[in-house]
């Protein structure tokens, strides 16, 4: 029964598999400001690749981030310091990576989950976990020492994904991407150093709900209904503003991304 299921995953794959689709793939794109379209298909690969890769540029052009709130950046220095100086604080540095801790990374891969531009899949790496964990190891932490990330491991594999709209348009359509999996298994051995670092000094804000273990919408949403019934117990007035950025990620500035991060104690290493 659907109202029993406890695995989202298998459920949305039986509901999709009661209602198939036709290949999402487009068979006809326009290739440009013309709307001419073409089932040729490095055409339309060109033309995604044009289109994702410039659309943030665009965007980005349009709006002027030459100006940094300094008002904004000396609150959070001040709560940071506030923070940092309740315990003993080091500049948090990306700690080498154990033998023990890539194993059970390794053997934790989805095996369902796709190979990157490398064709090294999950299951081979899982498999072989036992004979490549110590290289590897050893691998990493030279990357971790020189601060040197091989532009291999960036490189990802990008399948155009349909929203809605015109289906001919590429405007219409989102990248989603695929790193290999070695890139992933360092990838998470920072993320967990740098989750650690931060709920350590309590760095995070209390009502911070993406990103985290055990906080999900619902918590976000179960924190401000309970804030909006307070208010109406008041006999207060509740205004809502919702935004939705369009590509925020890819507009995210680096060299702020950067000063935010030395605020927040990370050493030039780890930025």
């Amino acid at each position: 029964m659907v109202k029993d299921s406890k695995d989202s995953k298998s459920l949305w794959k039986c509901l999709h598999s009661l209602n198939p689709k036709f290949k999402k793939s487009p068979h006809e794109l326009a290739t440009d400001e013309n709307n001419t379209t073409t089932n040729d298909k490095k055409s339309i690969a060109d033309t995604f690749n044009n289109f994702f890769t410039s659309c943030a540029e665009e965007l980005r052009e349009q709006r002027d981030i030459t100006s940094i709130d300094k008002a904004d950046f000396n609150n959070l220095s001040k709560f940071i310091k506030n923070q940092l100086k309740q315990q003993k604080h080091e500049k948090f540095t990306i700690p080498p990576i154990k033998i023990n801790e890539l194993f059970d990374e390794l053997i934790k891969l989805d095996v369902n989950k796709s190979s990157g531009t490398d064709n090294i899949g999950p299951q081979i790496l899982k498999i072989s976990a036992p004979c490549i964990a110590s290289p590897l190891t050893y691998i990493f932490n030279r990357m971790i020492d020189t601060g040197i990330y091989p532009s291999l491991l960036k490189n990802a594999k990008v399948t155009p994904v349909y929203k809605d709209g015109d289906k001919v348009l590429a405007t219409n359509y989102r990248p989603i991407s695929v790193l290999p999996s070695l890139s992933k298994v360092l990838e998470r051995h920072v993320s967990n150093n740098m989750y650690k670092y931060l709920s350590k000094f309590k760095l995070l804000h209390p009502t911070q709900s993406g990103f985290r273990p055990h906080h999900s919408c619902q918590t976000a949403l179960i924190d401000i209904i309970d804030k909006w019934l307070q208010e109406m117990n008041d006999g207060n007035l509740n205004l809502a503003i919702l935004l939705d950025f369009k590509k925020a990620f890819d507009l995210v500035d680096h060299d702020i991304l950067c000063l935010k991060l030395a605020i927040y104690g990370f050493s030039e290493s780890a930025m």
